[in-house]
């Protein structure tokens, strides 16, 4: 759900195609419409930049994960280290 479809990469500034529901990185589905016209999952819908809002709440939420997952990462380093200094 943090991955956009179009860059494989966890979003940063995530944005929703209202009509179908999808969140992309806001980059990416820009350029997929201009080029395309139409949502690249749900390609039977046609959409328009118009139809491409902010998704605050998918971004929130990465926001979260992303300071959780560092915490966690400095953690298991901190812990990595006091072992590497027992010797």
């Amino acid at each position: 759900a943090y991955v956009c479809a179009l860059t494989r990469e966890v979003m940063k500034n995530p944005a929703v195609v209202g009509r179908t529901g999808r969140s992309y990185e806001r980059a990416a589905i820009d350029a997929w419409i201009a080029r395309h016209g139409r949502d690249p999952v749900a390609t039977s819908v046609k959409v328009t930049r118009e139809d491409v809002a902010p998704n605050r709440a998918v971004r929130a939420s990465i926001e979260r994960y992303v300071a959780r997952e560092t915490a966690r990462r400095a953690r298991g380093a901190a812990t990595a280290n006091e072992g590497a200094n027992e010797d």
